[in-house]
């Protein structure tokens, strides 16, 4: 990752993502059920979940989910995005992953995790075992086995995420202007950026 992109990481993250989150209506009351290194999981509207961007790397891998079921969806977890205060929050159809049935000790056992990878992946067809992500799959509710995690198996789109950075930038700035703690630490992060080309100023 370059320092342009963890310049865009750190104030996207923390000036948008975190602050968005507390008044987010589609996650707030809901639970979650899972976390990535990138997006946290919540449960949703029935037999669906809600993948919420921990980070800026967690807001492409949404679209770029999004954008991979469009280009095909086959073999692919049922998905589309939707905006919440100018997040985009990925709506997947729920999967039953093969792998949420191993026993806890599966997770914290170092003896048990080789043996029991192996167990799972060769039960599963071939393609699943060739996914760039991992076999990150399970059964959907018609019972047919789906990847649920497919953002890095397509070359992520470039002209998505600079047309979403631009609409990003200008919702960031809007944000600092009426909140005056979020100013003075974006105020901070710009003195910080080593890119003029980003054209960000101090408010």
């Amino acid at each position: 990752m370059s320092i342009h992109r963890d310049f865009i990481e750190e104030l996207v993250t923390q000036i948008f993502l975190k602050n968005a989150k507390k008044t987010c209506p589609e996650i707030q009351n809901r639970k979650k059920i899972g976390f990535g290194c990138t997006r946290d999981v919540y449960d949703y509207k029935k037999g669906y979940i809600i993948k919420y961007p921990k980070c800026f790397r967690g807001v492409l891998c949404n679209l770029n989910e999004a954008y991979s079921y469009k280009l095909s969806s086959y073999r692919k977890a049922k998905c589309r995005i939707i905006y919440s205060n100018g997040i985009p929050l990925l709506v997947m159809e729920k999967v039953d992953s093969v792998w949420s049935h191993r026993p806890d000790s599966y997770w914290t056992s170092e003896r048990a995790s080789d043996l029991d990878f192996e167990a799972v992946t060769n039960e599963l067809p071939a393609w699943c075992n060739k996914l760039r992500d991992g076999a990150q799959v399970g059964y959907n509710s018609s019972g047919k086995l789906v990847c649920y995690d497919y953002a890095w198996n397509q070359t992520f789109n470039d002209e998505i995420s600079k047309g979403y950075l631009k609409t990003l930038k200008v919702t960031i700035r809007q944000l600092a202007i009426n909140n005056p703690s979020l100013r003075k630490k974006y105020n901070m992060l710009i003195c910080m950026n080593p890119y003029k080309s980003l054209r960000l100023k101090k408010i």
